[in-house]
């Protein structure tokens, strides 16, 4: 996830600019109501950009992996062929409020 501002503090037309984070660990327990540690951020000083980049938090209960299958089948003697499935970035995201 990002963490940014809609304070325009940044004076360089950017709109939501990313926040500082001035703790090492930004998060609190994990649990639902306390999952990130609002004192692990400030904003930056005016005219400035944030040091936290573009989702560089976990979000919680998110995986993500990369994954190929592949298959050769013989036809006949020098004559085959392969099959092949690949998937990048397959991910389970938390489930939000419906």
């Amino acid at each position: 996830m990002s963490i940014i501002t809609s304070s325009y503090i940044a004076l360089t037309g950017i709109a939501n600019p990313h926040v500082n984070r001035v703790l090492p660990n930004a998060y609190g327990d994990r649990s639902g109501t306390n999952y990130l540690n609002p004192a692990a951020f400030a904003l930056p000083i005016a005219g400035t950009l944030g040091n936290v980049a573009s989702n560089s938090v976990a979000e919680p209960g998110t995986w993500q992996f990369d994954m190929a299958v592949s298959r050769t089948f013989q036809l006949r003697e020098g004559q085959r062929i392969e099959f092949r499935a690949e998937a990048f970035n397959v991910e389970q995201l938390p489930h939000g409020p419906e």
